[in-house]
């Protein structure tokens, strides 16, 4: 008799926890978030643009304005993802409206925290 004819039953039932813990670890659905800045834009307000002291700097100034796209394109559900930025924005705009907590770091960095993102929105 070969080794393979004797322990073969064996080796089956050793292999067959092996290749499914492989196929499990390696295979996994995860979660993919992207990130796009689609649009940038500069407006130019005609308002003074004054100094800390009151006096007038520039007779116009600009706004900066940004745009950010973040998706999951993976298959699995992405939790507790953190958005941070060196500094609180004016305004936000969140669409499509969802939850999010919010807090500043000691280095004043502002964070937004969404509990969850739901895989291909």
């Amino acid at each position: 008799m070969t080794f393979l004819e004797t322990y073969g039953k064996e080796i089956v039932s050793l292999l067959i926890p092996l290749v499914t813990w492989v196929l499990s670890t390696f295979f996994k659905t995860k979660a993919k978030l992207l990130l796009a800045s689609p649009h940038n834009f500069t407006f130019l307000v005609q308002q003074p643009l004054l100094g800390p002291q009151g006096n007038q700097i520039s007779p116009t100034q600009n706004v900066y304005t940004s745009s950010f796209l973040i998706r999951n394109a993976g298959k699995e559900t992405a939790t507790k993802v953190e958005l941070v930025f060196n500094w609180k924005p004016q305004c936000v705009n969140i669409w499509p409206l969802r939850h999010y907590q919010e807090h500043t770091e000691p280095d004043n960095r502002y964070v937004m925290i969404f509990d969850s993102m739901s895989p291909k929105h």
